[in-house]
């Protein structure tokens, strides 16, 4: 049985191969890939001042040494201030 770590989520699986020594007898060959990335994360944020909008990606290294890429996404959604002019008769 082999183990082996990936951080492509595609990669991930089992596998087995019947192959054959030189003496002729065959075997079994298992590799099991786990897969040891993080997703991306995005996060959602609202805020009520305008210059705070906007969108914001670092790039992070989990536990087992993968990247991945956090994105912050800040929303406004204040009101714009209003100016009423009025006449009055």
């Amino acid at each position: 049985m082999i183990n082996e770590n990936t951080n492509d989520a595609a990669s991930a699986g089992t596998t087995t191969l019947t192959l054959t020594n030189s003496n002729g007898c065959e075997y079994t060959e298992t590799t099991i890939v786990t897969y040891v990335g993080s997703e991306d994360v995005v996060i959602n944020e609202t805020t009520c001042d305008a210059a705070s909008a906007g969108t914001t990606s670092v790039t992070l290294t989990n536990a087992n040494g993968c990247e991945y890429t956090e994105t912050t996404i800040v929303t406004y959604v204040g009101t714009e201030d209003m100016v009423i002019n009025e006449t009055i008769l």
